[in-house]
């Protein structure tokens, strides 16, 4: 995805989300973008990763936020199943910085 702003002249990227799938077309990584105009750089804000069991299901989540290059905030979710596949568990952890 990617939006752009018009500023009475001409359209400014504004912010965009870049994905990346698997072999499995499971979402393994969603990563947010704003444009600094200052520096006419894409500047990454938040990064979603995702882990996957044999079955396809969604494991771990980790989301991470940024402010630069150095993490601010981030947290992860543990899925955990039981044999016919429904989730059983979920441990959401907050890391503190």
């Amino acid at each position: 995805f990617f939006y752009e702003f018009f500023d009475g002249s001409t359209w400014v990227p504004m912010n965009r989300i870049n994905f990346i799938y698997d072999d499995s077309n499971n979402l393994t990584e969603e990563t947010e973008l704003s444009w600094n105009a200052a520096t006419s750089q894409w500047v990454k804000t938040d990064v979603s990763t995702y882990a996957y069991n044999s079955n396809n299901n969604s494991t771990v989540e980790l989301y991470q936020n940024f402010n630069g290059t150095l993490v601010v905030q981030q947290n992860r979710t543990t899925n955990t199943y039981n044999s016919e596949g429904p989730v059983i568990q979920f441990l959401d952890e907050d890391y503190l910085n």
